[in-house]
């Protein structure tokens, strides 16, 4: 599952490389994993409740259950299978303690501002700041974005195989 889960796709194409899914055919049932996700849990769960209890994931991304595909039953299944830790207080307290932290040390910290490119050096060894859509530009010597990884990719001026994935569990400076 690694081989699909840890690989990433520029077009749906990129999904139709053979050597990877015809292993995954046997464990997975494609026809669930393309269907809308509520009718793929109404036909295991009676219980309206427990429907939306399997289906609240999909709104991570933005996405009603109604429309989201039934592969969204993985995120579920994850939580389950390998766990969740939530921090005390929320996450608002690590993102809130995080700002505090920086913020104490010198950091400058501009929220609510559109990026339109992550800037680097002109060899592209190291981040030089941002661009944001309005023209002005902010130096910085490291830049922290909580953008999925195509979009992160595409604001530096490349894709993923420019500049290497890291999400094999590589540490981010090595």
């Amino acid at each position: 599952m690694s081989t699909f889960i840890e690989r990433d796709f520029r077009s749906p194409l990129d999904m139709l490389d053979l050597s990877r899914l015809l292993p995954l055919l046997p464990k997975v049932n494609v026809l669930e994993l393309l269907a809308p996700h509520f009718a793929c849990l109404a036909a295991r769960f009676k219980d309206e409740r427990l429907r939306s209890l399997f289906t609240f994931q999909d709104l991570y991304v933005g996405l009603s259950p109604y429309e989201a595909p039934g592969a969204f039953s993985l995120l579920a299944a994850t939580e389950l299978t390998d766990a969740v830790w939530y921090p005390v207080g929320g996450f608002g307290t690590v993102r809130d303690s995080l700002r505090a932290i920086a913020e104490r040390h010198g950091v400058s910290i501009e929220t609510g501002a559109r990026v339109e490119s992550v800037d680097t050096s002109p060899d592209g060894s190291r981040v030089v700041g941002v661009t944001l859509s309005c023209g002005r530009r902010i130096g910085a010597c490291a830049v922290v974005s909580n953008r999925d990884v195509p979009t992160a990719y595409r604001l530096l001026g490349g894709g993923a195989e420019r500049y290497g994935s890291r999400r094999a569990g590589a540490p981010a400076g090595g």
